[in-house]
């Protein structure tokens, strides 16, 4: 009877894990596509005059401290 206590016991505490790990790789996979979304929408952001001014405008107001 101690063998398959011992068995289930370890089954169990395998589950757990695994659904942990799961649960983990969901949040870190939402945080990538929310910074992507964030990359994206700064790029969008910029204007797409040629004028010489608004391109001056557009690089200054680029964030590149996550390059």
């Amino acid at each position: 009877m101690e063998e398959q206590k011992n068995g289930i016991g370890a089954l169990a505490g395998t589950i757990i894990v695994v659904i942990i790990l799961i649960i983990g790789g969901f949040y870190f996979y939402g945080q990538r596509i929310e910074k992507q979304e964030q990359n994206q929408a700064s790029v969008t952001e910029t204007s797409s005059s040629d004028e010489i001014d608004d391109i001056e405008k557009d690089i200054n107001d680029l964030n590149f401290d996550n390059l």
